[in-house]
């Protein structure tokens, strides 16, 4: 859970309106933890591989800068099953020789508004959580369907404000939880 408060007499003297301003960043909050965590998810199965099984899910091609070949093989080690993979996850770093390179194709989403960026047919994530395991070599993550799941659940009271009538000096705090 998260909580964030304001105070009215700062909400006066700013002439803003800040609780304002948390209620519309609420989705991007929230999204930006999902990415976080599948990220996290994703390190702690290459985790797994190294420690456990020979590295198995691991294709080094640390030598070479981002290039179709190295993404073709780390693919093919999924043999016939790489027509399952759905999304790439890379660091902003790799994201950029890829732009570079004109490698990355933006697609409109359904309401022809929103750009997503694609390599290859795959959902391109960015994100800078993504290991820098030594200087200028990074991790990227091939992600099949199904591969990571989640579930939202239906609270009672998904969200609440509370009025803090006295705080501040009486002047008054507005919490959301």
């Amino acid at each position: 859970n998260q909580a964030w408060s304001t105070m009215d007499l700062a909400t006066e003297i700013s002439g803003s309106d800040p609780m304002g301003s948390v209620r519309a960043r609420l989705n991007q909050y929230w999204a930006e933890q999902f990415q976080r965590r599948l990220v996290a998810t994703i390190q702690g199965v290459v985790a797994d591989s190294v420690a456990n099984h020979s590295s198995d899910l691991i294709k080094d091609d640390s030598a070479l800068a981002f290039n179709a070949s190295g993404f073709l093989a780390a693919a093919q080690t999924l043999g016939d099953h790489k027509g399952m993979l759905r999304s790439l996850v890379v660091h902003s770093e790799v994201q950029r020789v890829m732009a570079e390179n004109d490698l990355i194709q933006y697609l409109p989403d359904s309401s022809g508004n929103f750009i997503l960026p694609t390599y290859k047919g795959l959902q391109l994530i960015q994100d800078d959580e993504v290991n820098e395991p030594s200087a200028g070599v990074y991790d990227c993550y091939l992600v099949g369907a199904g591969a990571i799941g989640s579930a939202a659940g239906t609270p009672a009271m998904p969200l609440e404000v509370e009025r803090g009538a006295l705080k501040g000096n009486g002047g008054g705090s507005e919490n959301l939880v």
